[in-house]
């Protein structure tokens, strides 16, 4: 019979304490964290993620439709309409106003950007598959559209 010993556990690794985050780091992070326009500017980052990530084949209208100008510019103008009624007082900070508004408007060009690229690739693809189907022979293409 053989007896297994138990082996002494080996230590494990302590991680590493979280850094200590300066006072004044921390205030910036909460100033912007507590911003009014924080919201926005998070929805806007989410836009831009999903614009980058998700395919498009053009068959979804309402999908291609949530990341164009005019539903972005509407929802910014609700987005402003529903500050004024939420946050009546606010102690304006002249940098973190400047910061935010600077971030939000970077992040709508990138999201224009995105639209234009969209409509290119778009144009690419449907411009290229009638090429295609010009070059092809034409019982290859009656066949293919019996199956």
């Amino acid at each position: 019979v053989i007896r297994y010993q138990p082996v002494a556990a080996t230590p494990q690794p302590q991680p590493a304490p979280a850094p200590a985050v300066a006072p004044d780091l921390r205030n910036d992070k909460e100033a912007i964290y507590s911003h009014p326009l924080f919201p926005l500017l998070s929805a806007l980052f989410e836009k831009c993620e999903q614009a980058t990530s998700t395919p498009r084949d053009g068959t979804d209208a309402a999908e291609a439709d949530d990341f164009s100008a005019r539903a972005l510019d509407a929802e910014i103008s609700s987005f402003a309409k529903k500050i004024l009624d939420d946050r009546p007082y606010y102690a304006p900070n002249r940098e973190t106003d400047s910061i935010m508004v600077q971030a939000i408007q970077t992040l709508r060009f990138h999201l224009l950007e995105l639209e234009k690229v969209h409509h290119l690739c778009d144009n690419f693809c449907s411009r290229y598959i009638s090429c295609l189907k010009g070059k092809m022979p034409m019982d290859a293409t009656v066949n293919s559209e019996k199956d």
